[in-house]
């Protein structure tokens, strides 16, 4: 990432990081997890996320259960919106992430719960990173970073959903 592009997201983040410091945590969303910081930045940004049932804690579960995302798209996400990634080996419970930029088929994503990527800032405590993840041509995979020929853990991408 460039110098200027670092100034900015750092910019961006110390504005959230602010702001969030009294984000919400109840035992559907435990502090810390991708699912609270996800949440809490969607209602940041003005969308309260409603789930069709009471289990939200698994990330791989809403790309199904999230019933107000008026966009969804399996292959393109639209700015401030939630990659869902799904089960693997190494996601049980899948992942959410909020995506704050977009370049090809690459996502510049915000996420906590998931140690790749940037120190951004810090959120009740909770470190916050960015991360660059890119699709692996020709499949529904992305690889953190971005060369997808990294031969990097492959996370099956299930799709971007958006208020």
């Amino acid at each position: 990432m460039n110098r200027l592009v670092s100034a900015i997201v750092l910019t961006l983040s110390l504005g959230f990081c602010a702001s969030t410091a009294n984000a919400q945590y109840t035992r559907d969303f435990p502090k810390g997890e991708c699912t609270w910081f996800v949440y809490n930045i969607a209602k940041e940004n003005g969308w309260t996320i409603y789930f069709s049932i009471n289990s939200y804690r698994d990330a791989y579960k809403w790309w199904q259960i999230v019933t107000n995302a008026s966009y969804r798209s399996r292959t393109t996400s639209v700015p401030n919106s939630i990659m869902v990634i799904g089960r693997s080996i190494y996601t049980p419970y899948g992942h959410v992430a909020w995506v704050m930029e977009k370049s090809s088929d690459r996502w510049f994503v915000y996420h906590s719960n998931f140690r790749y990527g940037t120190l951004i800032c810090y959120v009740d405590g909770v470190p916050i990173y960015g991360t660059w993840l890119t699709r692996v041509p020709g499949t529904s995979y992305v690889v953190v970073g971005t060369n997808p020929y990294s031969g990097g853990k492959r996370y099956p991408l299930l799709g971007f959903l958006a208020r």
